[in-house]
């Protein structure tokens, strides 16, 4: 039955008999149930059937789609005092990680190191997390850092 109310083509021939169906189940339906698991949406399937011919298909007036990404969008609200810039920020993350895990593929995850508060600071006061100090490397340390880039990394192999 709602496949044939659904189909993106269908004859107003068999308009008649749609409705004689939908009848007909509704009225089988009716004596398998209570009163309660009849609401607005169930009834509704009665007048879709009586409006196929003035309105046309049914899937070029249909909502759910919009509604379902609108059920979406409105899972990325954060702010309620500016609904839509939180909408678009979170549109943007979700289509920014899509676009991170469908084509960056090859690139492997590095997980980053969380120092514990009570750890001591390094050599020259680096901070991993929370608020960071400014680090200015002196000459002798980036020479090291960079050798060990330039000698550690696969891509560079050839190079060496």
């Amino acid at each position: 039955m709602y496949r044939s109310i659904c189909a993106k083509v269908w004859d107003p021939i068999d308009l008649p008999t749609l409705r004689e169906d939908v009848a007909i189940t509704f009225s089988m339906l009716e004596w398998e149930f209570s009163g309660a698991f009849f609401d607005v949406m169930s009834h509704l399937t009665l007048h879709i059937v009586e409006k196929l011919d003035i309105c046309g298909l049914v899937h070029i007036r249909w909502m759910y789609p919009i509604e379902q990404a609108m059920k979406v969008f409105k899972g990325y609200v954060r702010n309620r005092s500016s609904p839509e810039a939180s909408m678009a920020k979170g549109y943007i993350l979700d289509e920014t990680i899509g676009f991170v895990t469908e084509y960056l593929q090859d690139f492997y995850h590095v997980r980053r190191k969380i120092w514990d508060a009570d750890e001591e600071e390094g050599v020259y006061g680096e901070t991993v997390e929370g608020v960071a100090t400014k680090l200015i490397l002196d000459p002798v340390a980036r020479d090291v850092a960079h050798q060990y880039v330039i000698t550690n990394v696969a891509c560079l192999a050839p190079w060496v």
